[in-house]
């Protein structure tokens, strides 16, 4: 524990928040995990073989998050015995940071989107995808929007398969929520739209949600703080954990 005069809390799921709580600890800012979702890998059911077995059919596999790369391969290798995908398919990633958990199960990626949410992909795809007919596997969590699907041409056909569930916490630090309460704390750090449903289900009774002082990863994530009547929201630049990080040192930093 540092003696940090700065505090943030994190409310993404346990391990993603080590990667910022890592970053804050290196500038001095204390920083606490409050997770508010946690991520279960789907069991490998009928539909999920059906695809794993026509994998040679999808001219493209399409990761957006570290927790589809994760379950995907977990439930190929449980399927296979092996984390090999066909030759033909190319992989292609929203961010870095999702391409290098691909590369840690020894695949390449091909493309990796620069831009940090779906919308921008999306268009990335078409082009690269052009006027040919195209068949791509897109494997997800069971809360991911349908935005790509819902703005690809025809001839580009996306399957989507569930291969994560992203669901509330079991349980949660009372001794947080009553400090998030009092609102001893500079930031609270939101890094999807569900970590802030969640929240606001287990804060209504003692939190006012235009009191909170919150860090926003992107856009989805911004409008949902919105909905539930949060006023004060810093939108990270990129939209991501480094967006994060920059927010906090010009906040923070002075």
């Amino acid at each position: 524990m540092t003696n940090a005069i700065h505090t943030v809390i994190c409310t993404g799921s346990a391990d993603s928040s080590q990667i910022l709580i890592s970053e804050c600890e290196k500038r001095a800012i204390q920083a606490f995990s409050f997770p508010m979702i946690e991520i279960e890998r789907c069991p490998l059911s009928k539909e999920i073989q059906d695809a794993l077995s026509l994998l040679a059919t999808y001219d493209y596999i399409i990761f957006t998050s570290k927790y589809g790369v994760r379950s995907f391969f977990e439930l190929l290798y449980e399927y296979t015995q092996s984390y090999d995908v066909p030759t033909n398919c190319t992989i292609a990633c929203v961010g870095q940071k999702t391409a290098t958990v691909v590369e840690t199960y020894s695949q390449r990626v091909a493309y990796t989107s620069t831009e940090n949410n779906g919308k921008d992909f999306a268009k990335e795809l078409q082009e690269i995808c052009g006027t040919h007919p195209t068949n791509i596997l897109f494997p997800t969590g069971n809360l991911t929007q349908n935005m790509i699907a819902l703005s690809m041409p025809p001839h580009i056909h996306i399957h989507k398969i569930i291969v994560y569930h992203t669901n509330p916490p079991q349980s949660y630090d009372t001794a947080l929520l009553e400090r998030i309460s009092k609102q001893d704390y500079d930031y609270l750090l939101f890094t999807s739209p569900s970590s802030v449903r969640n929240f606001r289900a287990i804060s209504a009774s003692c939190v006012e949600p235009s009191t909170i002082q919150a860090i926003s990863i992107g856009p989805s994530t911004s409008a949902q703080l919105k909905r539930i009547g949060c006023t004060h929201i810093i939108e990270a630049e990129p939209y991501n954990t480094d967006g994060i990080m920059r927010v906090l040192n010009f906040k923070l930093q002075k």
